[in-house]
């Protein structure tokens, strides 16, 4: 699993994107090798919105629709 952009100075086990869907993985005990995660975001840079904790919720959201997850189990969040 990696990040379509990643950001720089920020490794993949720092970043709340790769750990909220690792966490979600290891919750319903499976993997997704090979899937690229990308987030878009149309909100101003420094806005006060949007931040990690919100990117990491989105993944979440988008692991936990029917599509790859659902291959493994649908989790709870």
């Amino acid at each position: 699993m990696r990040l379509a952009e990643p950001v720089p100075g920020v490794a993949d086990e720092d970043n709340l994107i790769i750990r909220a869907a690792r966490a979600l993985l290891e919750r319903v005990g499976g993997d997704l090798p090979g899937v690229t995660i990308g987030i878009t975001k149309r909100l101003p840079m420094g806005g006060g919105l949007g931040g990690c904790s919100s990117n990491a919720a989105t993944t979440l959201l988008g692991l936990n629709h029917p599509g790859p997850i659902a291959k493994i189990g649908r989790a709870h969040v």
